[in-house]
């Protein structure tokens, strides 16, 4: 079952989910709208060999802004926060999926599964 508008409005009302913080106009009929954060993380092309166990090749850069815009080179990739941090019960799970304004412009909103567990 989707939840529209209105049931995700009364289980936020209820604290069913959390959203912090919240801005009832980011509700949309099937949805919500989350916001970019401002905590990033970089990788730069030619990195060379990223290995999951060893963190230092993990990450080249961390940046924390409150700039209104950031500049990504081109093959550049970027990991960054959402503004809201969101809470699931145990029998809700959410998927996140970019909007097609953001597609149009080349950013993908995430690489891998846009599963988002209940209980997160």
């Amino acid at each position: 079952m989707i939840l529209v508008d209105w049931q995700i409005l009364d289980r936020i009302r209820r604290g069913f989910i959390s959203v912090e913080p919240f801005d009832p106009r980011l509700v949309q009929p099937n949805s919500l709208d989350i916001r970019l954060g401002n905590h990033f993380v970089w990788y730069e092309k030619g990195d060379g060999v990223i290995d999951p166990y060893q963190e230092e090749t993990i990450a080249t850069g961390t940046l924390e802004t409150t700039a209104d815009s950031i500049v990504l080179a081109p093959g550049q990739f970027m990991l960054a926060e959402t503004h809201e941090v969101i809470g699931l019960p145990d029998n809700i799970v959410a998927s996140i999926e970019g909007k097609s304004s953001i597609a149009r412009l080349g950013i993908e909103l995430h690489q891998t599964g846009g599963w988002i567990d209940a209980g997160f």
